[in-house]
Formats: C-alpha cells, sequence, structure tokens
C-alpha cells in the first residue's frame, strides 16, 4: 500500500490550516454585511418606518447580537468546523438537525449568492450609465462578476481577505466622510440626540426598523466558518467575532444617526419615504459635494461585491464540511492541491448562479426588485433560523458538560440572545412581504428551497445513520490539517 502524499491528504481531507487571522476574519464578517450598501440602499427604508429612533433599532440589535456571540465563541473554542451552524447544532442538538440546519444554511447562502451577483450587475450597470451614458445588458455584467467571484474563489483565502479588508476600509471612510461632514455643518436642524430617547425607539414602525437591523448583521457566523484555516482559533475566533459585531453595531448606529441629523429630525421620516432610493446620495452631494456622488456610485458595486464574494467563499466552506460528512456527494469536500481552496464547491455554486442569471433574464424578471431582493430577504430568514437553533444548541451543549463555562456563558447569555432572535424572527416572518415589497404565494414559495434543504438534511442524516455512516462531524479536522501543514 502506498503511503499518501502531503499534497493528496490536503486534496481530500483538510483545507489549509493557519493562514488568516484575527483582521482577516473581521474582515470577511463585515464585508458580509455590505455596510455602504445596507446604510445606503436598506437603512433608509428603516428610516422611513421607524422615523427619528432607527438609530436605536441597530443598537438593540447589536446587543442581542453580542449576547449571541457569548454562547457562541465559548462553543467555538470546543469546535473547529468549517461547516459551523452545521456543526454546532449538530453537537447541540443532534446530527439529524444538524445536518438540515447545515444544508437549509447553505441553501440560504445561495439564495443570497446568486441575489447579490445580480445585484452587483444592477449597480455595475448605474456606475457605467452615470459615468459614460453607456447601458450595458445586466446579464452580461452579471456573468462577468460570476467570473471575478469563481476566480477570486479559487485562489487562496488570504487574497480574498485582503481585497475585501480593502474594499470594507473604502466602504467605511465614504460612510464616514459623509457622518462627519454632517456633524461638522451641524446637521439640517443641529446636533440633536432624539434617535436615542427611548420614547422615539418605542414609536410605531420601531419593529420594521428591527426587521432590517437584525439582516445587517448576516454574516456573523463566518468567524467559525474559517476556524479550520484560522491561525490560533481558540483567540481569533472569540476575538473576531465580538470585534466584528461591535464595529458593525457602532458604525451602523453612527452613519444612521447622521443621516438623521443630515435632513433634521421633523424631516428625516417624510425625506426617506419620499426617495428611500436617493436619500443618501442627496446627503452627500449636499453636505461633501458632486464628486463624492460619483464616487458613492462606484463603492457601492464595490460593496456588494466584496459581500457577494465573502458569502460565496462561505458557501463553499459550507460544501466542503457537509461533503466530507457525506450529507452532499463527496467530490465537494476536494480541495486544490496548491491553493488549498474547495475549488469543486466553487465551481458547482457558480454553475447554479450562471443558470440562476439564465433563468431571471428569460423570464423578463425585473433584476433588483425580483432578483436580488426577493432571493436576498428569504436567505435573511432562512440564516436567522440557523443562528436561531445555534442557541439553543449552545444551551443543550453544556447542559451535558459545563466544560469550564460559568453560567452566564453557558445559560444566561445564550437565553438572552435566543429570546432577542426569536423576536426577531416573529417580525421577520410576519412581515415579510415589507421585505420582498409583494404579496401573496410568492412570499411562501421562496422559503421552500430553504425548507427542501432542511428536510433533506435531516433524511439524509438518517440514512447515514442506519448505514452506520452518521456524520462525524470532523471536529479534529482542523487539528489534522494542522499538523498536515506543519
Amino acid at each position: 500500500m502506498s503511503t499518501p502524499t502531503p499534497e493528496t491528504k490536503t486534496e481530500s481531507r483538510a483545507l489549509r490550516p493557519n493562514q488568516i487571522g484575527t483582521l482577516h476574519l473581521v474582515a470577511f464578517v463585515v464585508a458580509c454585511a455590505a455596510p455602504l450598501t445596507l446604510m445606503a440602499g436598506v437603512a433608509p427604508v428603516a428610516i422611513a418606518f421607524g422615523g427619528v429612533g432607527a438609530p436605536s433599532g441597530y443598537i438593540f440589535a447589536t446587543v442581542v447580537l453580542l449576547l449571541f456571540a457569548v454562547g457562541y465563541v465559548a462553543m467555538a473554542r470546543h469546535i473547529r468546523n468549517t461547516g459551523a451552524f452545521y456543526a454546532f447544532i449538530g453537537e447541540g442538538l443532534g446530527r439529524p438537525l444538524g445536518g438540515g440546519a447545515g444544508v437549509g444554511t447553505l441553501v440560504a447562502y445561495y439564495l443570497f449568492t446568486i441575489g447579490q451577483t445580480i445585484g452587483c450587475a444592477v449597480f455595475a450597470q448605474t456606475a457605467i450609465l452615470h459615468f459614460t451614458g453607456a447601458e450595458i445588458p445586466w446579464p452580461l455584467l452579471a456573468v462577468i462578476v460570476a467570473a471575478g467571484l469563481w476566480v477570486l474563489g479559487y485562489r487562496r483565502v488570504t487574497l480574498s481577505a485582503r481585497l475585501l479588508a480593502i474594499a470594507l476600509g473604502l466602504e467605511m471612510i465614504v460612510l464616514t466622510i459623509l457622518a462627519i461632514a454632517v456633524l461638522v455643518s451641524g446637521g439640517a436642524e443641529g446636533i440633536t440626540f432624539g434617535s436615542f430617547v427611548p420614547q422615539n425607539f418605542l414609536a410605531p414602525g420601531i419593529s420594521i426598523v428591527l426587521i432590517f437591523a437584525f439582516g445587517a448583521f448576516l454574516g456573523v457566523e463566518a468567524t467559525a466558518i474559517y476556524s479550520e484555516e484560522a491561525r490560533d482559533p481558540k483567540r481569533t475566533v472569540p476575538r473576531a467575532t465580538y470585534i466584528a459585531v461591535i464595529v458593525l453595531g457602532v458604525f451602523y448606529s453612527f452613519v444612521c444617526w447622521a443621516i438623521v441629523l443630515a435632513f433634521g429630525e421633523s424631516a428625516i421620516a417624510d425625506a426617506a419615504a419620499a426617495d428611500p432610493v436617493g436619500l443618501f446620495f442627496t446627503a452627500m452631494n449636499t453636505y461633501v459635494g458632486e464628486w463624492a456622488t460619483g464616487l458613492m456610485h462606484v463603492m457601492l458595486f464595490i460593496s456588494i461585491f466584496a459581500s457577494t464574494l465573502a458569502f460565496h467563499n462561505e458557501s463553499n466552506r459550507y460544501m466542503f464540511s457537509l461533503g466530507r460528512d457525506r450529507v452532499l456527494p463527496a467530490v465537494l469536500a476536494r480541495t486544490h492541491p496548491t491553493t488549498g481552496s474547495p475549488w469543486i464547491a466553487g465551481l458547482t455554486q457558480i454553475v447554479v448562479v450562471l443558470v440562476a442569471i439564465v433563468v431571471v433574464a428569460l423570464l423578463g424578471a425585473d433584476p433588483y426588485l425580483q432578483g436580488f431582493i426577493l432571493l436576498a430577504s428569504a436567505a435573511v430568514v432562512g440564516v436567522l433560523a440557523s443562528q436561531l437553533l445555534s442557541s439553543l444548541a449552545v444551551i443543550a451543549y453544556f447542559w451535558r458538560d459545563h466544560r469550564g463555562t460559568n453560567v452566564w456563558q453557558r445559560l444566561i447569555a445564550p437565553l438572552l440572545a435566543l429570546a432577542g432572535l426569536v423576536f426577531a424572527f416573529v417580525l421577520m416572518t410576519t412581515n415579510f412581504e415589507i421585505l420582498t415589497g409583494v404579496t401573496g404565494a410568492v412570499n411562501i414559495l421562496l422559503f421552500v428551497p430553504i425548507i427542501a434543504g432542511f428536510v433533506y438534511g435531516i433524511v439524509r442524516v438518517l440514512i447515514l445513520r442506519r448505514r452506520g455512516a452518521e456524520p462525524s462531524l470532523n471536529l479534529d479536522a482542523g487539528a489534522a490539517g494542522t499538523e498536515a501543514g506543519a
């Protein structure tokens, strides 16, 4: 029997270890959230409903996600698996439910990647039209975006991390310039703090703000997704998780407050309702200058492309983990011998994305409203459901064995997070038509792929269990990979 070479072992069993550090992990999480896209494209809708109190909605979501992070990072110290929610739920609530959550989350990530690839094309089309007057067909631009995702996903993960960090820095600089310009000028009605007064937070419409606020933190899971590729994951994963949540929360609430000041507390709700798409562009033009408005067109494309790349990479690692455990075809667990990337998984997703682009184009659907918004809305709810199950998994996992955790880490914080996530989940599902902008059967059909993935995952794990091949979750995969790479 021949001894497998290190390259063969890497190709079949492990992602390349010890590649990314804390700042890289933070970049992946924050890039997923696409701060500029969310602030310029989504926050105005939240402000239109919630008015002056909208910034407090983002603070509330930050607190809930920080509570979620307490149990999440405590469990991450004991579980190193690129499947993240899949592994956490599988360990805490049982392998079948973990398989269901894993495949369901993967489907949600697919919907995100498809929707945002189309969204990238729309923003690119708008930017090109703004600067040149030429109108390029969005399907062509979407195919170019998909090709870019494939190339970057195929390369070493460190390349994506560096590019995401650069894109993230540019996004935050643009929004910070706007916020500071508003503060320096004093805004429309002076520097006021009504956004943080309790009665404004509790005003009618704040429930709609919370829908968008919780959706703005999508991607928090990413720190654990890269645990097998991280340096010293027992330290970097917890550190990056807390930093990412705090950075996002503070930045969202600060920029949202600045926009309130830009139009004034008495006028902001009406201004957002009258022109949600142009709200940030108007503020940028007024307080910074026309040159910055043109820059925002470019940066919106960069923002959503960075987010799409982050979700593409996360989807690939989910497929890798599920393929390694035979929940999905084993070929998806193959990694490239040179780059260490799960390239088969990446190629699979890009093929699906290209097919979806063709379908949306042939149906004559509106690429932004029916391609981007609908798919992204369903994905938000699907991932939030996995976060909710993960909070339950943390409680169940440490209930059986405290593993040195205190009562705050293993019970109180996860329970408080669970209450907040259930609240957000109920808000999203009962007001789903506000997210999608449509009513009727379409909203139900959007959840069918995620539910089908969830059911498939449960059934597949039960079949594997019956065959004596129940997923092990490869909880020692990170350690094995480290040894292989040593």
